[in-house]
């Protein structure tokens, strides 16, 4: 909801006489006081009188308005979630429930709605994200007293299955390396199994990033697609708004040394249609970024290839992150790397890759043991 009045102007206008005016809703009010304190204080009590007006006045406003004016007014979000907070907004919840007048939304409208759309297929994840846009909304309208509390609180949702992660496993990552040998990708394949990068992260990966010096790359933006503006591309802040220092192994480094060299060597040839312009690391043959679709595409190839065509890019970084904690890697340093918020999450989402790590502290205490109960028999 915007307030449109000013916040007043004070002049003094004889020996005990003070003029305040503002404006409000687009029309000029005027007060008059001994003092500036007291015109000061009718100019406040006029915008206050206002804004209580307007609250009344919007006591009727329906669901769909409400909507609009909350996306319009107080959401502070990334480009691609704003987007998907329309779509919600408008394909999904509108149609439905936005005839309702906000003050009359009942809980039992909410839930109605959200068994329909669980019939009709959406997923449960899916349709907990819708539940957050409408919730947002009516919490904020809550704030701002327009509805005394926020219905959408007593809705119960669907458990959401957390996505079934397809990460490579002892004979399938060398096999997976060999497969990539001569893609067009090989090296984004490569970078990406070996340090665990999101995709945006990686596409938008630059060579400001890299210190060849510390043998460091540091994370501070994404490059992603949008889902307006015909699909084009944009920087954005990491998924969590968290700068990062990551430290590979140093055949990353070196892989990443080599295409650096090359870059350099293609510029510097003379005729070439080279237009890196956002110095990307990961780049096509005329140094623009490479779509997210194309690495797609070729990716699922190489999947299918070695027997896995369920696999996703992202199990790449799912991939790195088990073997990081099959091969002893320290928690937090994993977790960090990742870019992870806590070593809770991190454990929480692995934590079956360490059943291997579990069995043989096992075995350690066994021997332990037995050493000492050997000891004993001895003495």
């Amino acid at each position: 909801m915007k307030r449109q009045n000013s916040d007043g102007n004070i002049r003094k206008r004889g020996l005990h006489c003070w003029e305040g005016s503002v404006l409000i809703q687009g029309k000029r009010h005027y007060v008059y006081g001994k003092t500036p304190n007291e015109v000061r204080k009718k100019i406040s009590a006029l915008t206050l009188q206002s804004d209580l007006d307007l609250l009344n006045s919007m006591s009727d406003i329906l669901l769909s308005d409400w909507l609009n004016q909350w996306i319009t007014s107080y959401t502070n979000v990334k480009e691609n979630t704003l987007s998907r907070y329309k779509i919600d907004v408008e394909q999904h919840i509108t149609p439905v429930l936005g005839k309702i007048a906000l003050c009359d939304l009942k809980a039992e409208h909410i839930q109605m709605f959200y068994n329909r759309m669980i019939k009709e297929g959406m997923s449960a994840k899916s349709l907990k994200n819708l539940h957050g846009v409408l919730h947002e909304a009516l919490e904020r309208a809550v704030l701002i007293n327009l509805i005394p509390k926020n219905v959408s609180n007593a809705c119960v949702l669907p458990r959401v299955k957390q996505a079934e992660m397809h990460p490579l496993q002892g004979d399938e990552i060398p096999r997976f390396l060999e497969a990539i040998k001569g893609d067009t990708f090989e090296n984004v394949y490569y970078v990406d199994l070996f340090t665990g990068m999101r995709q945006g992260e990686i596409l938008g990966l630059s060579w400001d990033s890299i210190s060849f010096d510390s043998q460091t790359i540091f994370l501070y933006r994404q490059l992603q697609r949008s889902r307006k503006n015909r699909g084009e591309y944009y920087f954005t802040d990491l998924k969590n708004s968290k700068s990062r220092y990551i430290q590979p192994a140093p055949e990353v480094m070196t892989i990443l040394q080599k295409i650096h060299d090359e870059q350099i060597a293609i510029k510097n040839t003379p005729g070439t249609n080279w237009h890196n312009d956002h110095h990307l690391v990961f780049v096509d043959k005329n140094g623009h970024n490479i779509s997210c679709m194309t690495l797609y595409h070729h990716f699922k190839a190489i999947a299918a290839q070695i027997g896995k065509p369920e696999m996703r890019f992202h199990d790449l970084r799912h991939t790195y992150a088990t073997l990081s904690l099959q091969t002893g890697a320290n928690i937090k340093t994993i977790s960090s790397q990742l870019g992870h918020s806590t070593t809770a999450f991190t454990l929480d989402r692995y934590g079956h890759t360490t059943d291997p790590m579990r069995r043989d502290a096992a075995d350690r205490m066994s021997a332990y043991i037995r050493s000492i109960t050997d000891e004993e028999t001895r003495n």
